[in-house]
């Protein structure tokens, strides 16, 4: 749903990116996918002290922030890039979120956001995960338009350099084989914004 679409993009050089910021790190997944793309320095913020300790075991972050991602607190004009993924959906306004990413990132630096497709939440498919017990659990999600993005990020200063969509394959169906029904439909979306 997210390394994929991080894997095709070409407007970011991920060697060259010399200090990074994961919003909603979470579990430390693309802290670690940003290490093995060569970003040298990579530093997390999460507000889920049970997410942050699991992406602390990792040891692929520099520093981990305990903080709301769109009220971090950090310094601003400190970072090349600025990632956030798969949480987006969960915030009710965008603006916040890019406002902050724009804070954050300095001149000529970059935002990537994957998130959830909104095809997906308007279709009655939430996000979700299983509990300890294997049950799924629904996560609160909110619809953005790509139309509100563009908003949100237009206000805050962003120009879209790419972007990229992900849909249900075939590599999809053998993981999830219910998800046949959704076959070719849009599953996650990757944007790439410059200041």
């Amino acid at each position: 749903m997210d390394l994929e679409l991080l894997s095709r993009i070409e407007s970011v050089a991920w060697a060259s990116v010399s200090r990074a910021l994961d919003l909603a790190c979470g579990t430390g997944r693309i802290g670690a996918w940003l290490r093995s793309r060569g970003v040298s320095h990579v530093e997390g913020v999460d507000f889920t002290p049970e997410m942050m300790a699991q992406a602390e075991t990792r040891n692929v972050y520099d520093t981990l922030h305990p903080a709301d991602i769109l009220d971090s607190g950090l310094p601003t004009a400190t970072f090349d890039l600025v990632i956030e993924v798969l949480a987006d959906e969960h915030i009710k306004d965008l603006a916040p979120l890019y406002s902050e990413a724009a804070r954050l990132a300095k001149p000529a630096a970059s935002f990537v956001i994957v998130g959830y497709h909104s095809h997906f939440l308007m279709n009655g498919v939430p996000t979700h995960f299983d509990d300890q017990e294997g049950d799924p659990v629904s996560i609160e999600a909110y619809v953005h338009l790509f139309s509100d993005h563009v908003k949100a990020a237009h206000q805050a200063g962003w120009t879209l350099a790419e972007m990229d969509e992900g849909d249900v394959d075939d590599t999809w169906i053998a993981l999830k084989p219910g998800w046949a029904k959704y076959e070719h439909q849009p599953v996650s979306f990757c944007m790439v914004w410059s200041k």
